[in-house]
């Protein structure tokens, strides 16, 4: 029988192991070319949430804002890119606040 620490140390070698060869699957590896369709996207989708939420005089959006407009629109996005349009939306709509800027759709829509 081994010692307590030899087991210890094979099993924390095999779960190392384990988590390298699984890893890339668990963070979802993106493709450069797929960020640039994802960048492309989510700089359409935010000028048209943008007009949106000036619309209805809105000065910051929650995530079920977000996922209604997508909704709405028969947009399919994943959670992980519905978070991100979220950010960048509220970020401008705050920016627009801030600097007390007026919102001209004409300049923003798509």
């Amino acid at each position: 029988m081994l010692p307590v620490e030899s087991t210890i140390a094979l099993k924390r070698l095999k779960i190392e192991r384990i988590v390298k060869e699984r890893l890339p699957i668990f963070q979802g590896e993106i493709s450069p070319k797929q960020v640039k369709k994802e960048k492309e996207l989510l700089d359409s989708l935010k000028s048209k949430v943008l007009v949106m939420a000036r619309r209805d005089n809105k000065k910051s959006l929650t995530q079920t804002d977000i996922e209604f407009y997508l909704m709405e629109n028969e947009e399919a996005l994943p959670r992980r890119l519905q978070r991100i349009l979220y950010r960048l939306v509220n970020s401008e709509l705050k920016n627009y606040c801030v600097l007390g800027l007026k919102f001209n759709p004409q300049t923003q829509a798509v």
